[in-house]
Parts: structure tokens; C-alpha cells; sequence
């Protein structure tokens, strides 16, 4: 078995830990995978020793991840390394599978806030702007609603606020007590755009289509021997009860792999908890891939005291056999046409070290990169960076959130502001989702080790000296970091 699996993939060598996870046969099994720890590389491996080991059919295989980039990726490193073709879905093609099996119809809506529109429309009709106003404005700042303006685009500005709390659709889910009674009239008001609404028109969105399918579960003739989830801790409430909903009903063993380190998606819906009581809950064994192939160990040193000054991660000791000095570097900068100058300065430095290392500029917020415009260096066109000057950049901006799981040979991450829109976002949210998003500063903590770990080598942080971010307090003592200056560059 050590040589089957050492020579599993032609150029890629599994370590110890990796091969642990993959001979594991337990019913229900937990994989741990530090940031770069070669994740997708042990899911496909897992996939190949199942068909060629326990002899289980590709058919009989279903694995779920979270977006259509992540199930292009597994399916790609599968198919690739060893021709295997299996079921590789996001929850949401899951749920429209499990649907269509048992004759469920209905047409996906593409445009949620037309119909969301119409559907506001109908209930003030029926119940009038007055009364519809009085439920809505309770539980959303008068900011966002404009109290003076009744006008239907105000109501829309709920569109958001109506998709983080899909979890309203049962009232069931609602803790009844005198914090939430309150809610209950806007529950009420969503389960109706929810059910009779989309119902009656035929209609199914993506926040009642997972709810729809596990309710429908047991009716599906989709069967399954072996279930594995990427990603698995930004699994959500809805999500965790179609999957164990799945599980009963196939008698299927279940595989979940994630990284608490790396829980960013509690404004989607995501619950730490899940992945946090998992072991304890299915009684499940939990293997640990411990060693990085991305980060270099100084990097991963800072990174990783950074992120466990919240002593509810879980604890885990990465590893790696690349080293650097000083992988983190501080610029300070005054304004923002500074900050544009000494981003051009980095970029030329960086490029006449290696013209084909691919850079990554990251922001908190998507509008981080806005302060280009003031640059006579670059052009922000369409969210895509063009150097003025005729130079083959290999340079990417992502948010934070939308980097995650992606690596970089450099990266620079543009906003360590402290304030609202800062790092640490500081930003306050409505007083609906306070309650029921379960997001706190912990998360922007998860946040920050993501976007250190994005990297192949360095990370560049730029800081604004008036007004820094509590994050750089923490860090800029620590050992491998250092602050260089616009003249060193």
C-alpha cells in the first residue's frame, strides 16, 4: 500500500499525513487541511484509492464543494491524473438534481430582484404601503430604508437583507423568546414570497431550492456510497441539514474536509460551528494535513499566532520546508496619491526581480483599488489593472474572500486602514443581521490569515500612517516583519 500510494500521481509525492487521511476508512471522517497543505491533490487521491482499492464505482462517488470554480478544479485534478469521471456538484446543482429526479419543475430565477419587486407589489396591494412599511421598518435601519421615501425602489433595498435570512423560511428554526419574538412578522412575510408566492408562479430561487430538496430527499432515487465535502466550513444551516438528510438516506459514509483558519463566509450564511462540533457530533476520526507547500515557515509562523489569539480554532502546527527572512513587509503611506506612487515603485522592483512572478493585489472591499484613479501609473478599466507602461504584468485584483484558495508567487494587500470600511472592518451592520448573521470580529481575524497565506513568498502591506488598522499593532513586532521605505524601493 505505501508504494501504491507513493507512486499515486505522476510528479506529485504524498507526505505522511496525506496518506493517513487517504487509507483512513471510517464511516464518518474529518480532514483538517492547513492553508496550501496540498487539499485538492488528497481528494483526488482519496476518489482514486476508493475505485481502485474498495473497488467502489466513480457513480458511486459524490463530491460537493461551494462554487463552480472549486468543482472546475476537483473535477479537472481528477479527471487529469487519473480518468476517473465522477460526480462532482455545488449544493445548488445538487439540490436542482435531487428536484428534477422527483418531477420538480419549476423555472430557476435568474433575476431575484425583479421578482422580489413583483413581489412586493402584490403584498402591498393586499396589505397596503402602511402596514407592509411598519413590519420592513423595525427590522431595517432607517438609514438604509430613507423613512421619508416610500417609493418601491427603497423596499428593494431588502434584497440583501431577504437572502441572508433564508434560514426564516421555517419558523421552526426561530429561537421563540422575547429577544426574537419580534421576528416573527417579518418571517412571516419572507416564508410568503418563499411559498405562495414562488409557488404560485411557478418560480424557485436559490434560497428555497436546497430547502426544497431536502425536503424531497427521501422521495429522490439518487444513491450514493461515498460522500465528500471541500470546503466544509462554510457549510450552512440549510446545507448541513440536505447533506445529513443525504447521508440518512443513502447510509452513505461522509468525508468533510476544511480549515476553520479559513471561515469567512458567515455573511453567506456559513456557521463555524458546524465544522467546529463535527468530530463530536458524527463521532467521526480527524486527520490533520499539516504541511504547506505554499507559505514559507517564518510566513506561516506569524500567520498562525496571528489567527490563534482566538483559542477556539483548533490547534495545528503547519510545516514547510521553504524559508524567508522577512516574508511580510509594512509601507506606510500619507495619501492616496503616495500610496499609488509607492505601489508603483513595489510593482517595477518586483518585476525586474522576476518579470514572470504573478502578483496579487488584494482588497478588503472591492472598491479598495478605487484609489488608482488618482495614479498617473495605472488605469483601473472594467476592475481590470492596466500599467501604463509598457511592462508584461502578470497582476490580479481580488477581494480578500474572492482569493481564497488561490496562491500567488507575491502579494499586496491595499487596505490596512483602520475605520468603517478598514481592516478589521468596523462597518455596522443592520440590526436584523446582527442578530442573525452570528458574525463577529472574529471572522475579520480569519480574514487577515487568508490574505497572508495568498502568498508564494512576500506580502506587501500597505498602511496608511494617520490611521492604521489594530491588526498592524499586533503584527509589526513580530519576527519576519518589517517595515521598508518608499526611498528603499
Amino acid at each position: 500500500m505505501e508504494d501504491y500510494l507513493t507512486n499515486i500521481f505522476k510528479d506529485i509525492k504524498l507526505d505522511e499525513h496525506q496518506k493517513k487521511a487517504i487509507l483512513d476508512e471510517s464511516k464518518y471522517q474529518m480532514i483538517i487541511a492547513g492553508a496550501g497543505s496540498g487539499k485538492t491533490t488528497t481528494i483526488a487521491a482519496k476518489v482514486k484509492y476508493l475505485v481502485d482499492i474498495k473497488k467502489v464505482e466513480p457513480e458511486e462517488i459524490l463530491l460537493i464543494s461551494f462554487t463552480n470554480k472549486a468543482v472546475f478544479e476537483l473535477k479537472s485534478k481528477i479527471e487529469k491524473e487519473f480518468e476517473i469521471e465522477t460526480n462532482v456538484l455545488t449544493f445548488h446543482k445538487l439540490a436542482l438534481l435531487i428536484l428534477r429526479d422527483v418531477g420538480f419543475n419549476y423555472q430557476v430565477m435568474s433575476d431575484t430582484s425583479l421578482v422580489f419587486k413583483q413581489f412586493l407589489t402584490e403584498y402591498i396591494k393586499n396589505n397596503g404601503v402602511g402596514k407592509t412599511y411598519k413590519i420592513v421598518s423595525k427590522y431595517v435601519s432607517r438609514k438604509a430604508l430613507r423613512v421619508k421615501n416610500l417609493e418601491m425602489e427603497q423596499f428593494l433595498k431588502l434584497k440583501d437583507v431577504i437572502e441572508q435570512i433564508n434560514y426564516f423560511y421555517d419558523g421552526r428554526k426561530l429561537k421563540i423568546n422575547n429577544k426574537h419574538k419580534k421576528f416573527i412578522a417579518f418571517a412571516g412575510m419572507y416564508k410568503e414570497y418563499l411559498n405562495a408566492y414562488l409557488d404560485k408562479h411557478h418560480l424557485i430561487d436559490f434560497q428555497n431550492m436546497i430547502v426544497k430538496a431536502k425536503d424531497n430527499i427521501f422521495r429522490c432515487g439518487l444513491n450514493y456510497k461515498y460522500i465528500i465535502v471541500d470546503e466544509y466550513q462554510d457549510i450552512s444551516e440549510e446545507r448541513y441539514e440536505l447533506l445529513t438528510s443525504l447521508v440518512k438516506k443513502t447510509d452513505s459514509n461522509l468525508i468533510v474536509v476544511g480549515d476553520d483558519w479559513q471561515a469567512i463566509f458567515a455573511f453567506a450564511g456559513s456557521n463555524i460551528n458546524l465544522f467546529m462540533h463535527f468530530q463530536k457530533q458524527m463521532h467521526a476520526t480527524c486527520n490533520k494535513i499539516i504541511n504547506t507547500y505554499r507559505n514559507s515557515q517564518e510566513l506561516i509562523n506569524i500567520a498562525g499566532s496571528f489567527v490563534m489569539k482566538d483559542e477556539q480554532q483548533i490547534k495545528k502546527q503547519l510545516k514547510s520546508n521553504k524559508h524567508l527572512k522577512n516574508p511580510i513587509y509594512i509601507l506606510y503611506y500619507d495619501n492616496d496619491w503616495d500610496k499609488a506612487d509607492i505601489l508603483y515603485f513595489l510593482i517595477k522592483k518586483l518585476y525586474s526581480k522576476n518579470p514572470h512572478d504573478k502578483i496579487l493585489l488584494l482588497g478588503r472591499y472591492k472598491f479598495d483599488i478605487s484609489f488608482l484613479n488618482h495614479s498617473k501609473y495605472f488605469k483601473v478599466i472594467n476592475d481590470d489593472i492596466v500599467y501604463v507602461e509598457s511592462l508584461n504584468l502578470n497582476l490580479t485584483y481580488l477581494t480578500i474572500h474572492s482569493a481564497k484558495g488561490l496562491g500567488f508567487d507575491q502579494v499586496i494587500l491595499l487596505n490596512m486602514e483602520h475605520g468603517e470600511y478598514g481592516f478589521p472592518s468596523l462597518k455596522k451592520d443592520d440590526k436584523l443581521l446582527k442578530i442573525i448573521k452570528d458574525y463577529d470580529s472574529k471572522e475579520e481575524r480569519r480574514l487577515f490569515y487568508v490574505a497572508l497565506t495568498r502568498t508564494k513568498n512576500h506580502v506587501f502591506l500597505f498602511v496608511p500612517k494617520a490611521k492604521f488598522s489594530s491588526f498592524i499593532t499586533e503584527i509589526k513586532g513580530m519576527k519576519g516583519v518589517e517595515v521598508i521605505k518608499k526611498s528603499d524601493l
